[in-house]
């Protein structure tokens, strides 16, 4: 059996929350770190854009918070990638 290892610097969680309607995930409504939420005010500017090579989609979206604003890239299989802006 492995020691058990108490790692002093624990990686934090990451996620998203969504506002659900009819039509299930609609839009992003905060990201969550850790025991952190940054809540997101209002969507700017929002697009859904395809990989001509995968044929992958993603969506993106430009934010504004509390903290200011962020680029949140959204893909298909979940995964997230969160950008602040100054």
């Amino acid at each position: 059996m492995a020691p058990k290892i108490n790692n002093p610097h624990p990686q934090p969680s990451f996620g998203l929350k969504f506002y659900e309607g009819y039509k299930h995930k609609e839009r992003p409504a905060a990201i969550v770190i850790g025991d952190k939420e940054i809540k997101i005010k209002k969507i700017i500017w929002q697009k859904r854009v395809r990989d001509y090579t995968s044929g992958t989609q993603r969506e993106i979206f430009l934010c504004e918070t509390e903290n200011g604003r962020l680029k949140l890239t959204i893909f298909a299989n979940g995964k997230f990638i969160v950008e602040f802006l100054e």
